[in-house]
C-alpha cells in the first residue's frame, strides 16, 4: 500500500496521549531472516500480528506500542524452516503459541527515523532489543471488510528493524543450544511492518428526548 511520506509534525507538543491505532492483522507482518554458513536457514514470515499504537505525529517520542503474533501462524520460505523455527528446544509453540511483545521510543536521529526499545517474551524469557524505526506516513483508505466498511479511515505505517546476535533470546540452556544451531555464523534480522487504523472516536450520547405534557 503506498502512504503518503512524511516527517512528523513537532510544530506543536499536545499534553494529550498520543492517540490510539488498531493494527490492521492482514497488514502487519513479521519477517525473520537468519544464515548458517552463508546460506538461509531460516527465512520466513509471521502473518496476522495483533497489537495496538499509541502515536501522534505531534509528539513522536511518546509512541509506544504493545502486540502479539502466534507461532502458529509463521509461513515459511521452504517447508523445513517451518519446523527448524518450531522446534521444542527454541520456541516451544506447543506450550508458549503466542509472543507477545512491547515498545516504545526513546531516541529520534532523523526526520522520520528513531531508535525504539522493545521487550519480547519467548519461552518466558523476556529480552529488551534495540530497533531502528521508521515513520512512513499516514492515508485515508476503505475500511476493510467488516462493520463500518465503506467508510474512511485513517492509517500509519511504521518500520521496525533489527539484527539480533545469538544471545539476544537466548533464554535457557536449551534454548541457547537451539539458538545457536539456527543463526550459527550470522546474526537473526527481523523486520516488524506496522499497518494500524485509527480507533474510531467514542460516540457521543445521545440525549434521551424531552417528554411532553
Amino acid at each position: 500500500m503506498s502512504l503518503m511520506a512524511g516527517p512528523p509534525n513537532q510544530s506543536a507538543r499536545a499534553s494529550t496521549q498520543p492517540r490510539s491505532w488498531t493494527f490492521d492483522p492482514s497488514q502487519t507482518v513479521l519477517a525473520v531472516t537468519a544464515k548458517r554458513m552463508g546460506a538461509k536457514w531460516v527465512d520466513g514470515r509471521f502473518v496476522g500480528v495483533t497489537g495496538n499504537l499509541r502515536f501522534d505525529s505531534d509528539q513522536p517520542l511518546a509512541t509506544t506500542c504493545h502486540g502479539e503474533l502466534d507461532i502458529r501462524r509463521f509461513l515459511p520460505g521452504a517447508p523445513r524452516m517451518n519446523t527448524e523455527l518450531r522446534i521444542e528446544d527454541f520456541l516451544d509453540a506447543e506450550h508458549h503459541s503466542r509472543i507477545p511483545f512491547a515498545g516504545r521510543v526513546v531516541e529520534q536521529v532523523g526526520p522520520s527515523a528513531f531508535r525504539a526499545l522493545a521487550t519480547v517474551t519467548i519461552r518466558d524469557h523476556t529480552p529488551e532489543i534495540a530497533l531502528d524505526l521508521s515513520y512512513l506516513g499516514q492515508q485515508q483508505t476503505p475500511a476493510p471488510a467488516g462493520p463500518g466498511s465503506g467508510r474512511p479511515v485513517t492509517r500509519v505505517a511504521l518500520r521496525a528493524t533489527a539484527l539480533l546476535a545469538r544471545g539476544d533470546l537466548d533464554g535457557s540452556t536449551e534454548g541457547a543450544r537451539a539458538t545457536a544451531a539456527i543463526t550459527a555464523g550470522g546474526s537473526i534480522a527481523i523486520t516488524l511492518d506496522i499497518n494500524a487504523i485509527l480507533d474510531a472516536e467514542p460516540l457521543l450520547a445521545t440525549p434521551a428526548p424531552t417528554r411532553v405534557t
